[in-house]
């Protein structure tokens, strides 16, 4: 359900998660005052200020029948991955993970469609440059099926050690097919949306790290 949420469902405001390019793996958990995809993108625009490079995206926003309720729960939930008490920032989360419980509680759908504000710059911009995820030095071998965290009945194939995968039939990137998948104009992070054997690749690049160093 896009758009204005019937008054009849009686939501309160809406509770959304965004990211941002230029904040590799943090999320931001947070509420507007309406349950409208319109509040929500005013929202996203009034933190989209000079001291950000970049824009926010929505990950997801739900309408919801108590935001203030809802907004407290989550943060709460994820209290472990809390920047700072007093910031509604968190780190090390899987975006999917948050939508999984947001819908809980959801009444509508109110993310914006675009993953963009309407107040984006024109014209190119320019993101950072992240290293390349390889499957290689976290044991996903050749062959393997990589799961889209937000629709796992969405599949891609590992085609090689370095960072490409094929999808219907085509070979990508896999950060140009996280941007496909997305709908949105810049590249999301994408060893936080693809899932083998159960764990993000950034998930599973950490543990390994820590086995390692422990």
């Amino acid at each position: 359900m896009g758009g204005r949420v019937d008054d009849k469902l009686k939501a309160s405001g809406s509770v959304y998660f965004l990211s941002n390019n230029a904040m590799d793996g943090y999320i931001k958990v947070g509420r507007a005052d309406e349950g409208t995809v319109r509040s929500v993108v005013q929202r996203m625009s009034q933190l989209n200020t000079s001291v950000l490079p970049l824009p926010f995206d929505c990950e997801h926003a739900s309408a919801v029948a108590d935001a203030r309720a809802v907004e407290k729960a989550l943060h709460e939930a994820f209290g472990d991955y809390r920047v700072r008490p007093e910031r509604e920032f968190f780190t090390g989360l899987a975006p999917f993970r948050v939508t999984a419980i947001l819908r809980l509680f959801e009444i509508g759908n109110v993310t914006p469609g675009s993953g963009q504000t309407d107040t984006d710059e024109v014209g190119p911009i320019k993101e950072p440059r992240r290293p390349p995820f390889r499957f290689e030095p976290v044991g996903i071998p050749n062959g393997a099926i990589l799961q889209w965290a937000d629709d796992t009945t969405i599949e891609c194939q590992v085609d090689g050690n370095t960072t490409y995968v094929l999808y219907e039939g085509q070979r990508w990137a896999i950060s140009t097919l996280a941007r496909k998948l997305k709908g949105w104009k810049r590249t999301p992070s994408r060893p936080l949306y693809w899932l083998y054997e159960g764990e993000t690749l950034r998930e599973r690049q950490e543990r390994l790290e820590r086995e390692e160093a422990g």
